[in-house]
């Protein structure tokens, strides 16, 4: 009793206000309370900073713990512990302390996933720029034809023979309708 009232007695009169509100919302059947420390402020007659500052102090000396929300929009909760039990205080490090090693462990499996997903990604492009390398040599080949084929044109556009001193051979059907002339 007397390390309670000695714990009580460093609170200021807010501090204290915030911590007997918490405790009879504890006692009430409510372990956790998830209300904005606005609406916290709004009931017990506090601004925001101050109903903050109170539950930064009550939560440095084991009172209370805080377990963040998921969700912007909803409120964190307030868990009532209530006065500070050292025996309590190192059973709730330890579980913390395994909480901890779960989710690293969680982590770690979850980067390895996006590792092996980045991986696969870089084969990926890589394999795609050597393909885009050998599309661009076949394109390169095909517009030195084009070019080719373009002179030819001209040529004949401007009444000039093309094919004056050859004939055409034989015509040889490739694949997909494709032709070839074979000249002589």
């Amino acid at each position: 009793m007397n390390k309670e009232l000695s714990f009580i007695r460093d609170l200021s009169k807010t501090e204290k206000t915030i911590h007997k509100y918490l405790q009879e919302e504890s006692e009430n059947g409510k372990v956790k309370v998830r209300e904005s420390m606005s609406d916290i402020g709004k009931k017990l007659g506090f601004s925001e900073a101050t109903i903050y500052r109170s539950i930064r102090k009550l939560t440095k000396l084991g009172v209370i713990g805080i377990v963040p929300s998921m969700g912007k929009a909803k409120s964190n909760e307030i868990i009532y512990y209530g006065q500070p039990d050292e025996e309590k205080q190192v059973e709730d490090i330890f579980n913390l302390a395994s909480d901890l090693s779960n989710g690293v462990r969680r982590f770690e499996t979850l980067m390895e996933s996006k590792d092996n997903t980045i991986r696969a990604l870089e084969r990926e492009l890589k394999h795609m720029s050597e393909e885009s390398e050998k599309l661009k040599e076949e394109l390169h080949k095909c517009n030195k034809l084009n070019e080719g084929l373009k002179e030819i044109l001209k040529e004949y556009e401007q009444g000039n023979k093309i094919f004056s001193e050859m004939s055409i051979g034989d015509i040889l059907e490739i694949e997909n309708g494709v032709k070839a002339l074979i000249f002589k």
